[in-house]
């Protein structure tokens, strides 16, 4: 049998995966530069138990309510909250605002048209590393093209083992594919720990969106995001410079802000992006907030089928008199059991 040079890089990530877990090692890092030198595998260290499985509905939506400037924090109660499933109204059995612990893939872009910014990525990367929890553990993985998807440090709660792979982080050339390094990361994440129901799983993407060569489809990374109920939040960097010195055409900007926003609306997370330093710092608070703390909606679905179809769920927050205009953001929907087992995407 013949494997794609996609097939090979999935079985060596797996077999990274398991070499890592393995290991355990301690190295004292600076979270305030990257450092230009190659990449290599840092190790991973033991991480805390998980958490007792807890009960939970059949449907359940994490939730992350935002005002018209789309800021975190606004308040949302029960009863000022709807859910549709396929435009038919649902019952809610379950609302409650949770911190949770959360397990996270970091994933950089580190071809040439990041290179303006990546330092100054690296520096603000650092304090969202810092803001981890007890709990909370942390993959760093950085991409070019298909060949250099790489996981600099396996899920840890290591805050100096996260800033030393941190500080390999170095822009080169390639043709990036930006929709493969996000397919292998959400893989990875979906299989971290899935026996702890009282966790979060998520990527954070910081990219120029520009996706050059992907092996796999924008609709097959689509259809991955709504299998694992892994969020993405992402921080594009649609105007720094191509590769030629000049700046993205409008045509490739508009095509990259497109493929950003629908990674994260697929997967209920949220975009962000930033001009200027605080915009960045600014994206990086309110991910780090989101991470841990969101609604939680829960409800039995009125469709009793067990089909494996997917559903479309939309949920609304009520305007009020003494509230400003709040939007709710969650995933596009979900598949219903029944449904034959997810096969490996092949070209």
């Amino acid at each position: 049998m013949i494997l794609t040079k996609l097939e090979l890089k999935r079985a060596g990530l797996v077999m990274m995966l398991c070499a890592l877990a393995s290991c355990a090692a301690l190295i004292p890092v600076n979270l305030s530069a990257a450092q230009d030198k190659p990449p290599t595998q840092t190790q991973a260290t033991p991480t805390n138990p998980t958490t007792p499985a807890q009960p939970a509905p059949a449907v359940r939506l994490n939730l992350i309510v935002i005002d018209e400037q789309r800021h975190t924090g606004a308040a949302a109660r029960r009863e000022e909250v709807s859910v549709f499933e396929d435009n038919i109204a649902q019952t809610i059995t379950y609302f409650e605002k949770e911190t949770l612990p959360v397990s996270y893939a970091l994933l950089v872009d580190n071809s040439g048209s990041m290179k303006p910014v990546l330092e100054m990525v690296v520096r603000t990367c650092g304090s969202l590393v810092v803001a981890n929890k007890p709990g909370d553990e942390t993959a760093i993985i950085r991409f070019v093209d298909s060949e250099e998807i790489k996981i600099l440090e396996l899920f840890t709660d290591s805050k100096q083992s996260l800033g030393e792979a941190l500080a390999l982080m170095r822009t080169e050339g390639g043709q990036t594919a930006l929709i493969d390094a996000v397919y292998l990361a959400v893989e990875t994440v979906a299989e971290r720990r899935r026996d702890d129901p009282a966790r979060r799983r998520a990527i954070v993407l910081i990219t120029d969106g520009d996706d050059r060569s992907s092996y796999y489809k924008s609709s097959q990374l689509q259809k991955l995001i709504r299998e694992s109920g892994v969020q993405a939040f992402v921080i594009g960097f649609t105007q720094v410079a191509d590769r030629e010195g000049g700046l993205l055409s409008a045509r490739a900007r508009e095509k990259a802000t497109k493929l950003l926003d629908s990674i994260a609306q697929e997967s209920g997370g949220r975009t962000f992006y930033p001009k200027k330093v605080p915009d960045l710092v600014a994206a990086v608070g309110e991910i780090a907030r989101d991470l841990r703390t969101q609604y939680v909606v829960g409800y039995e679905s009125t469709n009793a089928a067990r089909d494996g179809k997917f559903r479309k769920v939309e949920v609304k927050i009520a305007d009020t008199p003494t509230q400003p205009k709040r939007i709710a953001v969650t995933r596009s929907g979900y598949f219903a059991a029944g449904g034959e087992p997810r096969k490996k995407d092949k070209k």
